[in-house]
């Protein structure tokens, strides 16, 4: 396998092929079975964001835990994970994820919120409600707070 055309688009609103995404997420794949994970761990995680954006949660969730069997003190694929957990309605292993995320980094306030999600979902009201001082703290003029 070599790379090829595989990392020629610009950004994700550029790539709207479905069939591209497909054969993307086949490469991507294809890399982590044939144990090229952290070669390719930029191509890797564009798709895994290209999942995300497209509804391809069972895939991203897949390469996400593909990568975090490789660098598993990545605070992004922890995060990836937990959002494709709670698309999945998986809200306890979302929770559990997002936690970990913060546990890396502890002031990403994307996590932050998402974690707040999470706890909305699993009716941990107060939690989410401390979870969004916490990243309001951080982050005082964010809008999404």
């Amino acid at each position: 396998m070599q790379p090829s055309n595989d990392y020629l688009f610009d950004s994700p609103e550029d790539f709207n092929n479905e069939e591209e995404l497909i054969n993307r997420i086949k490469s991507a794949k294809e890399y982590v079975e044939n144990s090229l994970t952290y070669l390719y761990i930029d191509f890797i995680e564009e798709t895994v964001l290209l999942c995300a954006d497209s509804g391809y949660n069972e895939d991203g969730l897949k390469l996400s835990n593909a990568v975090l069997e490789v660098l598993p003190f990545n605070a992004d694929f922890w995060q990836y994970k937990g959002i494709f957990c709670n698309n999945l309605f998986n809200f306890e292993e979302a929770y559990v994820c997002f936690n970990k995320a913060i546990s890396f980094n502890p002031n990403d306030i994307e996590t932050l919120l998402n974690k707040a999600i999470s706890e909305e979902n699993l009716e941990l009201f107060s939690e989410a409600i401390t979870t969004l001082r916490t990243a309001q703290v951080i982050e005082p003029y964010n809008e999404e707070i």
